[in-house]
Protein backbone atom coordinates (compact mmCIF):
# COMPACT_ATOMS: atom_id res chain seq x y z
CA UNK A 1 0.00 0.00 0.00
CA UNK A 2 2.72 2.42 0.53
CA UNK A 3 4.37 1.61 -2.27
CA UNK A 4 1.60 2.47 -4.55
CA UNK A 5 1.16 5.68 -2.61
CA UNK A 6 4.68 6.86 -3.19
CA UNK A 7 4.25 5.83 -6.65
CA UNK A 8 1.28 7.57 -7.01
CA UNK A 9 2.47 11.04 -5.71
CA UNK A 10 6.10 10.96 -6.86
CA UNK A 11 7.48 10.98 -10.17
CA UNK A 12 10.94 9.07 -11.66
CA UNK A 13 12.18 12.48 -11.78
CA UNK A 14 11.47 13.12 -7.93
CA UNK A 15 8.67 15.72 -8.81
CA UNK A 16 5.27 15.33 -6.71
CA UNK A 17 2.94 14.81 -9.62
CA UNK A 18 -0.41 16.22 -9.69
CA UNK A 19 -1.81 12.99 -9.39
CA UNK A 20 -0.86 13.36 -5.06
CA UNK A 21 -4.06 15.10 -4.26
CA UNK A 22 -6.85 16.77 -5.67
CA UNK A 23 -5.77 20.11 -3.88
CA UNK A 24 -2.14 20.01 -5.90
CA UNK A 25 -3.93 19.62 -9.40
CA UNK A 26 -6.22 22.23 -8.94
CA UNK A 27 -3.56 24.71 -7.47
CA UNK A 28 -1.44 24.02 -10.35
CA UNK A 29 -3.94 24.10 -13.33
CA UNK A 30 -5.05 27.88 -11.58
CA UNK A 31 -1.23 28.45 -11.48
CA UNK A 32 -0.97 27.40 -15.03
CA UNK A 33 -4.44 29.44 -16.38
CA UNK A 34 -2.24 32.63 -14.69
CA UNK A 35 0.85 32.27 -16.27
CA UNK A 36 -1.02 31.81 -19.61
CA UNK A 37 -2.39 35.41 -18.95
CA UNK A 38 0.21 36.75 -17.79
CA UNK A 39 2.28 35.40 -21.12
CA UNK A 40 -0.35 36.69 -23.25
CA UNK A 41 -0.56 39.76 -22.04
CA UNK A 42 3.47 40.77 -22.16
CA UNK A 43 2.99 39.23 -25.72
CA UNK A 44 0.40 41.59 -27.00
CA UNK A 45 2.74 44.43 -25.65
CA UNK A 46 6.41 43.53 -27.04
CA UNK A 47 4.20 43.59 -30.34
CA UNK A 48 2.57 46.80 -30.05
CA UNK A 49 3.53 48.99 -32.50
CA UNK A 50 2.78 52.26 -30.37
CA UNK A 51 5.13 50.90 -27.79
CA UNK A 52 7.07 48.03 -28.81
CA UNK A 53 10.30 50.87 -29.77
CA UNK A 54 10.34 51.05 -26.39
CA UNK A 55 11.98 47.72 -26.13
CA UNK A 56 14.96 46.26 -26.30
CA UNK A 57 14.49 43.08 -27.46
CA UNK A 58 11.16 41.17 -28.27
CA UNK A 59 10.90 39.00 -25.40
CA UNK A 60 10.06 38.66 -21.79
CA UNK A 61 12.00 36.95 -18.86
CA UNK A 62 11.72 36.42 -15.21
CA UNK A 63 13.52 38.59 -12.64
CA UNK A 64 13.28 37.64 -9.18
CA UNK A 65 9.69 35.06 -9.90
CA UNK A 66 8.43 38.18 -11.58
CA UNK A 67 7.73 38.20 -15.15
CA UNK A 68 9.51 41.57 -16.57
CA UNK A 69 10.12 42.73 -20.15
CA UNK A 70 12.98 44.42 -21.48
CA UNK A 71 12.70 48.09 -20.99
CA UNK A 72 15.36 50.64 -22.82
CA UNK A 73 17.05 52.67 -20.07
CA UNK A 74 16.26 56.10 -22.04
CA UNK A 75 12.56 54.84 -22.57
CA UNK A 76 11.48 54.42 -18.80
CA UNK A 77 8.97 56.79 -17.83
CA UNK A 78 7.09 55.90 -20.87
CA UNK A 79 6.68 52.06 -19.26
CA UNK A 80 4.92 52.25 -15.57
CA UNK A 81 6.29 49.10 -13.72
CA UNK A 82 8.27 48.06 -11.03
CA UNK A 83 11.86 47.54 -12.11
CA UNK A 84 13.21 44.58 -11.18
CA UNK A 85 16.74 44.47 -12.87
CA UNK A 86 19.16 45.99 -14.97
CA UNK A 87 21.34 44.44 -18.07
CA UNK A 88 25.39 44.53 -17.39
CA UNK A 89 25.37 47.40 -19.72
CA UNK A 90 22.53 49.14 -17.81
CA UNK A 91 21.12 49.81 -21.19
CA UNK A 92 18.40 47.89 -20.53
CA UNK A 93 15.59 47.94 -17.64
CA UNK A 94 13.54 45.10 -16.83
CA UNK A 95 10.52 46.28 -15.84
CA UNK A 96 7.05 44.07 -14.43
CA UNK A 97 4.47 46.44 -16.08
CA UNK A 98 1.77 48.03 -13.54
CA UNK A 99 -0.79 46.26 -15.58
CA UNK A 100 1.11 42.97 -14.72
CA UNK A 101 1.14 43.39 -10.82
CA UNK A 102 -1.75 42.21 -9.64
CA UNK A 103 -1.44 38.85 -11.75
CA UNK A 104 1.96 38.37 -10.88
CA UNK A 105 1.25 38.61 -7.03
CA UNK A 106 -1.75 36.21 -7.73
CA UNK A 107 0.60 33.80 -9.41
CA UNK A 108 2.93 34.35 -5.83
CA UNK A 109 0.15 33.12 -3.97
CA UNK A 110 -0.12 30.00 -6.24
CA UNK A 111 3.01 28.95 -6.11
CA UNK A 112 3.53 29.26 -2.43
CA UNK A 113 -0.01 27.21 -2.15
CA UNK A 114 1.34 24.35 -4.73
CA UNK A 115 4.86 24.56 -2.31
CA UNK A 116 2.87 24.03 1.18
CA UNK A 117 0.80 21.54 -0.44
CA UNK A 118 4.04 19.54 -2.16
CA UNK A 119 5.54 20.04 1.36
CA UNK A 120 2.60 18.63 3.40
CA UNK A 121 2.89 15.33 0.59
CA UNK A 122 6.36 14.45 1.43
CA UNK A 123 5.80 14.95 5.13
CA UNK A 124 3.16 12.59 5.10
CA UNK A 125 4.86 10.11 3.19
CA UNK A 126 7.96 10.43 4.86
CA UNK A 127 6.13 9.72 8.08
CA UNK A 128 4.65 6.81 6.68
CA UNK A 129 8.41 5.39 5.93
CA UNK A 130 9.39 6.28 9.26
CA UNK A 131 6.88 4.63 10.79
CA UNK A 132 7.55 0.91 8.72
CA UNK A 133 11.44 1.60 8.70
CA UNK A 134 12.30 -1.73 10.09
CA UNK A 135 10.04 -3.89 7.70
CA UNK A 136 11.46 -1.73 5.04
CA UNK A 137 15.07 -2.75 5.64
CA UNK A 138 14.26 -6.41 6.30
CA UNK A 139 12.81 -6.39 3.05
CA UNK A 140 15.96 -4.55 1.87
CA UNK A 141 17.60 -7.53 3.28
CA UNK A 142 15.64 -9.88 1.69
CA UNK A 143 15.77 -8.39 -1.82
CA UNK A 144 19.21 -8.07 -1.55
CA UNK A 145 19.68 -11.52 -0.66
CA UNK A 146 17.62 -13.04 -3.78
CA UNK A 147 19.11 -10.91 -5.87
CA UNK A 148 22.75 -11.99 -5.29
CA UNK A 149 21.96 -15.43 -5.49
CA UNK A 150 20.09 -14.84 -8.21
CA UNK A 151 23.38 -13.31 -9.80
CA UNK A 152 25.65 -16.58 -8.93
CA UNK A 153 22.71 -18.85 -10.23
CA UNK A 154 23.01 -17.02 -13.57
CA UNK A 155 26.96 -16.13 -13.79
CA UNK A 156 27.12 -19.95 -13.06
CA UNK A 157 24.74 -20.76 -15.33
CA UNK A 158 26.73 -18.59 -18.15
CA UNK A 159 29.92 -20.36 -17.04
CA UNK A 160 28.47 -23.86 -17.35
CA UNK A 161 29.39 -24.33 -13.62
CA UNK A 162 28.92 -27.62 -11.83
CA UNK A 163 28.01 -28.08 -8.05
CA UNK A 164 30.61 -30.73 -6.71
CA UNK A 165 29.20 -33.69 -5.15
CA UNK A 166 30.06 -34.61 -1.84
CA UNK A 167 30.55 -38.40 -0.70
CA UNK A 168 28.18 -38.62 2.38
CA UNK A 169 30.05 -41.94 3.53
CA UNK A 170 33.26 -40.57 4.22
CA UNK A 171 33.18 -37.26 2.89
CA UNK A 172 35.81 -36.80 0.12
CA UNK A 173 35.40 -35.59 -2.97
CA UNK A 174 37.26 -35.10 -6.67
CA UNK A 175 37.14 -32.31 -8.96
CA UNK A 176 37.57 -33.03 -12.37
CA UNK A 177 38.94 -30.44 -14.68
CA UNK A 178 38.98 -27.31 -12.64
CA UNK A 179 39.41 -23.49 -13.32
CA UNK A 180 38.86 -20.68 -10.71
CA UNK A 181 36.36 -19.22 -11.79
CA UNK A 182 37.56 -15.74 -12.12
CA UNK A 183 40.09 -16.59 -14.97
CA UNK A 184 37.11 -17.44 -17.17
CA UNK A 185 36.51 -14.31 -19.02
CA UNK A 186 40.22 -13.06 -19.06
CA UNK A 187 40.77 -14.55 -22.39
CA UNK A 188 43.91 -16.70 -21.46
CA UNK A 189 44.02 -20.08 -22.20
CA UNK A 190 43.73 -21.81 -19.34
CA UNK A 191 45.24 -25.19 -17.91
CA UNK A 192 42.87 -27.47 -16.11
CA UNK A 193 43.74 -29.70 -13.16
CA UNK A 194 42.07 -32.38 -11.07
CA UNK A 195 41.33 -32.29 -7.37
CA UNK A 196 41.00 -34.49 -4.87
CA UNK A 197 40.83 -34.21 -0.95
CA UNK A 198 40.37 -37.72 1.14
CA UNK A 199 38.59 -38.17 4.62
CA UNK A 200 42.41 -38.16 5.90
CA UNK A 201 42.91 -34.53 4.54
CA UNK A 202 41.59 -31.73 6.54
CA UNK A 203 42.58 -28.77 4.08
CA UNK A 204 44.04 -27.70 0.77
CA UNK A 205 46.25 -25.31 0.61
Amino acid sequence: YMIRQIEQAIGRDGRVLDSASSKLKSYRQRAGAVHDKIKGRLESMLTDHQIRDNFQDNFYSVRGARYVIPVKTSMQSRIDGIVHNTSNSGQTLFVEPVEIIPMGNELTVKTLAIAEEENRILKELSQAVFENIEEIKTTIEIISQIDYFNAIAAQADLWKLNTPQINQSDYSFRLKNVIHPLLIDTGRQLIKNDISLSNKQQALI
